[in-house]
């Protein structure tokens, strides 16, 4: 017979953890599926899914669980504020022994960015892939790969240069 102690209550740290823990897996996991998948208009024109989702709804989902994974990091963080607190006050007052660790942390954050905003190598060559694959799902749909080329709703079909698009129509 279990008594009131042997229940556990609602635990808001671990709780907070899992949520975070499931945020992150959906949204590499989507993140994934987005990059090998094909360019919106060409994923359209196929009826592409993967996993029974359209190109659409993982897009939809790979934005929500990223909202959802900083909500819950942000309870994270406030919920273990007084750990965190005391570690940093711990690691402080014994000298901060992580100098190496948080300098190569800062190094690599700042290659990551600054590689990409500058497109460089091995950066550019991550972003060139995608184009591969773009370029791929655009052969396998019979259009030319790239920006502006295929179906789409704009000047290919009439729509673009000096005409406005209003409320569903064009006009003339």
């Amino acid at each position: 017979m279990a008594n009131a102690e042997e229940r556990r209550c609602f635990n808001v740290k671990g709780f907070t953890s899992l949520v975070l823990m499931i945020a992150f897996l959906v949204v590499g996991v989507s993140g994934v599926v987005l990059y090998v998948g094909p360019h919106g208009h060409i994923a359209l024109t196929t009826d592409w899914n993967f996993l029974g989702l359209a190109k659409g709804q993982w897009t939809s989902l790979h934005m929500t669980s990223a909202l959802l994974f900083l909500i819950a990091a942000v309870f994270h963080v406030i919920w273990n504020w007084g750990v965190f607190w005391c570690y940093i006050k711990k690691k402080a007052a014994a000298g901060l022994n992580l100098k190496v660790e948080l300098a190569l942390a800062l190094v690599i954050g700042a290659l990551f960015i600054g590689g990409t905003v500058l497109n460089v190598p091995p950066f550019r060559s991550f972003l060139e892939l995608k184009r591969t694959i773009n370029g791929y799902w655009a052969g396998a749909a019979g259009e030319q790969a790239g920006p502006g080329h295929g179906a789409g709703m704009g000047q290919g079909r009439g729509m673009g240069q000096g005409r406005q698009f209003r409320g569903g129509q064009t006009g003339q």
